[in-house]
């Protein structure tokens, strides 16, 4: 009770009514801090959670979409679908087939993840061919390579053996023919995002005419810190803080009651929760 009284007159002393309104001041500052504070923080739970709506979204409609084939200015092929952005945990569940055989992918997920099935249109128009016989037979040969780009080219060769029957009416018999042929193809995968919507875009490019792809899967594996780090990033390592209370300070020899008005620091790492 002793406590209680000493408080109460020193609150009611004319003197102390100057600090007392300045505390008043302070502490409604800090109310107004705080309330800010839990504004932000519900503002940034409100985004992530429309966040992970346009996602389902977005990942829905990548199950739906199918490749488009076009040229850009330069003339390459590009096929592009919508892409899956998944976190780890989807990524080794529900749609684990992305992975493919790549074992060591499940041990450390990748940032992106494609997976494209090429199909190759070529013609050939006009090869020189070269024969190599007798009056028993021989062999028609032929060899045509072309360069699209670096990385992208052709190489076909080939030898059809033949003998020769003058008693039939086709005298040229065509034996078993051996050909070879040599392809490289080069392909450029990139991602795009659309910044409203969100949508993973994945665009496979190639000069290799004649290219379709007739399948192309991918994701954008999202880092599961991601949203740890946003709400980090919205913790304040300095704040305002107020005392009140009845004991020793540094001033004072006996215990008296004291108003304490200050700054506060907490560094990130120290801080629980959001």
């Amino acid at each position: 009770m002793l406590i209680i009284k000493n408080i109460l007159s020193w609150i009611f002393d004319p003197k102390n009514r100057s600090l007392i309104v300045a505390v008043a001041f302070i502490v409604l500052l800090f109310f107004l801090f705080s309330t800010c504070n839990r504004a932000k923080s519900l503002q940034l739970t409100i985004e992530k959670n429309k966040q992970e709506a346009q996602r389902a979204i977005n990942n829905y409609e990548a199950s739906l979409d199918t490749v488009k084939m076009y040229r850009d200015k330069e003339g390459n092929l590009i096929g592009q679908i919508q892409g899956y952005e998944l976190t780890v945990g989807e990524l080794n569940g529900k749609y684990a087939n992305l992975l493919g055989d790549y074992e060591d992918l499940k041990n450390k997920p990748p940032i992106t993840i494609t997976k494209v099935v090429t199909v190759i249109k070529d013609s050939i128009l006009n090869v020189n061919v070269n024969s190599f016989g007798d009056s028993t037979g021989g062999e028609l040969t032929f060899k045509d390579s072309t360069f699209f780009a670096e990385g992208n080219w052709r190489n076909l060769s080939g030898t059809i053996p033949y003998t020769l029957d003058k008693g039939s009416d086709n005298p040229v018999v065509p034996g078993k023919g051996s050909f070879k042929i040599g392809q490289s193809l080069s392909l450029s995968t990139y991602l795009t995002k659309d910044k409203e919507s969100g949508k993973i875009m994945i665009n496979v490019e190639t000069p290799y005419p004649g290219v379709t792809f007739s399948s192309i899967k991918g994701a954008s594996i999202l880092d599961d810190e991601k949203n740890k780090k946003m709400w980090k990033e919205a913790r304040k390592t300095w704040g305002l803080g107020v005392n009140v209370g009845y004991g020793f300070s540094l001033a004072a020899t006996k215990p008296s009651p004291y108003f304490g008005v200050g700054l506060s620091y907490s560094p990130k790492w120290l801080q629980w929760g959001k």
